[in-house]
């Protein structure tokens, strides 16, 4: 029951974080009635019949850009991408192109910054870092766009490219940039296959000392919460070489609460957790802290679902203390 609930809670978080992370909006998009006009009315209007031909998608582009019309230079771009997981190897070069043609010409800058993300999804090409710092230095593409996609580039397949982004991610601190991070490190194997000891080194440090940050409100803890510490955990879990992994790893997170949970919500997220039966079985000591605090925060905010769930289940094994 537990691991459903949370598949059906990363897929939502997964849609919610694909809206923003594409910077789609609903008001500006609609029911996609608009985008079917515009498609419409190029087909009827200039021949335009929405290949990857470049005289023709120029043509397409010069026009509207002639027109002033920035709204559909941005739809245009994102229809484009949005099409290009059925593009050839060669059509995807070619729409690259087109795409730095927009991105370094006089086109309006809400069809620039399109074509940067939609530059970026489309492969991993050599000057990708290039063009989402010119993206960023020049207001194209926002804070969080610059560094979430960075962290898509990990890893490029050359080590001295992946410290200067590792390095430069650090040093930004970005919080958005931290959550696309973990979520990458959490949940895709293969970017450990190209890292180096001292990489992984780094970025579980750094990923230490990022915990997420619960709400200020200790009657506040949600299911979002619950997932960014998971991602937390799993990240420090993927990013410890060799001695860090099995018991070893679960001692270092016990560490964590030695001496206690000085936020109780700690408890209740690290009791959602994937490997709190090991914890149980192994440190019994830390799962009795654990369920006691756990119990404690119940009872004085007994609405909150996430404690709720534990103390229920808690109660079926028979491990509460009172």
């Amino acid at each position: 029951m537990k691991k459903f609930l949370f598949i059906l809670l990363f897929i939502l978080l997964f849609i919610y974080s694909y809206e923003k992370y594409n910077n789609i909006l609903a008001d500006d998009f609609g029911d996609g009635s608009l985008l079917s006009d515009v498609e419409s009315n190029y087909k009827e209007n200039s021949g335009f019949k929405l290949k990857y031909n470049s005289s023709s998608y120029r043509k397409l582009i010069d026009d509207l850009q002639a027109e002033g019309d920035d709204f559909e230079l941005e739809s245009i771009v994102y229809r484009h991408l949005a099409s290009k997981v059925n593009l050839s190897d060669e059509r995807k070069s070619d729409f690259a192109n087109e795409l730095k043609y927009i991105i370094y010409s006089d086109f309006p800058d809400s069809a620039k910054g399109a074509a940067i993300v939609a530059y970026s999804r489309l492969g991993r090409y050599g000057d990708l870092h290039e063009v989402l710092r010119y993206g960023k230095n020049n207001h194209l593409i926002s804070e969080d766009d610059y560094y979430g996609e960075l962290v898509q580039m990990i890893p490029t397949g050359f080590y001295e490219k992946d410290d200067e982004i590792i390095n430069e991610l650090i040093v930004a601190s970005n919080d958005f940039g931290n959550n696309v991070l973990m979520s990458q490190l959490s949940g895709n194997p293969a970017v450990f296959l190209y890292l180096t000891d001292m990489q992984k080194k780094i970025l579980h440090q750094y990923i230490f000392s990022h915990k997420p940050e619960l709400p200020q409100n200790f009657s506040e803890l949600g299911l979002l919460d619950a997932i960014r510490y998971e991602k937390w955990l799993g990240s420090l879990f993927n990013t410890s070489i060799e001695s860090m992994e099995g018991d070893v790893f679960l001692n270092y997170v016990s560490d964590f609460y030695v001496n206690g949970f000085s936020d109780p919500r700690d408890a209740v997220l690290l009791g959602h957790a994937d490997f709190i039966d090991e914890i149980r079985g192994k440190n019994p000591e830390l799962f009795n802290m654990l369920v006691k605090t756990v119990e404690k925060y119940y009872d004085s905010y007994s609405n909150n679902i996430l404690a709720e769930y534990l103390v229920r289940e808690f109660k079926e094994e028979n491990v509460l203390l009172h």
